[in-house]
């Protein structure tokens, strides 16, 4: 097999993977979609009839709150499942030699895992969450007074309750700033383990980063120790440093990972 890349064997690749997986990416679509809509409708329904006469801030700010962790909950479960299920058929004794010898590089079948785990998952849950945020909020918006003004000392600041998801992701107290380096590793990790594990991937996948996270912190500890220890940070750049630190070593760790994961598809198949 000549295991040089190219490029029309590996769009065919694609749409085989799409053909064997379509069904499953779609049910897994519609079950986040379902708790999407039922998460918004709850809120919307609070909002339209509010059933236990609750202040509208309250309901605000909690929403504000949950939507974050709903997010970050729904993105991770989504994301590591796809990730874990990439290479299954490798894991199953009746296709594990189909797989192997299927007209394609192992580069390019790495290439098309990684693209639909990877990119194309993250793209496409980023989209479908803020489509139905901006649909939900929208439409609340027509018929509420979503911002208010508050005055600090001879400072005016103007406060959306209603907030698109957009602008609450900018928002630097909430710490998305870490989900971006958590999800890439995310992948990785399960990305491997689906590989790596020939049965109950997802559950291995996340007791191997359960330990990778303990491991991971204590290195964040001592390396923050060592870089700044004694030293006055200034500014925002208590903020920034952390994030940056761990946004350097999630994505060397990532990429680290991902080589391994292609050296394990190399070590499958010989």
């Amino acid at each position: 097999m000549n295991n040089t890349f190219d490029i029309n064997r590996f769009f065919k690749l694609i749409r085989r993977h799409w053909l064997s997986n379509g069904k499953e990416y779609i049910l897994m679509v519609a079950a986040l979609l379902a708790i999407l809509l039922y998460f918004y409708g709850n809120f919307a329904y609070k909002v339209f009839y509010n059933p236990d006469n609750i202040d509208l801030e309250v309901i605000y700010r909690e929403f504000r709150g949950k939507r974050v962790t709903v997010f970050i909950i729904l993105g991770a479960l989504y994301m590591t499942y796809i990730a874990s299920s990439s290479f299954k058929m490798y894991g199953m004794p009746s296709s594990v030699i189909q797989e192997i010898m299927l007209p394609a590089s192992q580069l390019e079948k790495f290439l098309s895992a990684w693209l639909f785990s990877f990119v194309l998952a993250f793209v496409f849950y980023l989209a479908l969450f803020f489509l139905i945020d901006l649909s939900f909020m929208s439409y609340i918006r027509t018929h509420f007074t979503s911002e208010y003004i508050v005055y600090w000392g001879d400072q005016k600041i103007v406060v959306d309750n209603l907030a698109y998801f957009s602008t609450v992701i900018m928002d630097e107290s909430v710490g998305l700033q870490y989900w971006y380096t958590i999800a890439v590793v995310l992948n990785a990790f399960f990305l491997l383990g689906g590989i790596f594990f020939s049965r109950l991937q997802f559950i291995k996948s996340i007791i191997s980063f359960a330990i990778y996270l303990a491991v991971f912190v204590l290195l964040f500890y001592f390396i923050q120790r060592f870089m700044f220890d004694g030293k006055v940070w200034l500014g925002h750049t208590a903020v920034e440093n952390p994030v940056l630190i761990s946004s350097i070593l999630g994505w060397l760790l990532s990429i680290s990972l991902w080589i391994i994961t292609f050296v394990r598809l190399k070590e499958k198949e010989a």
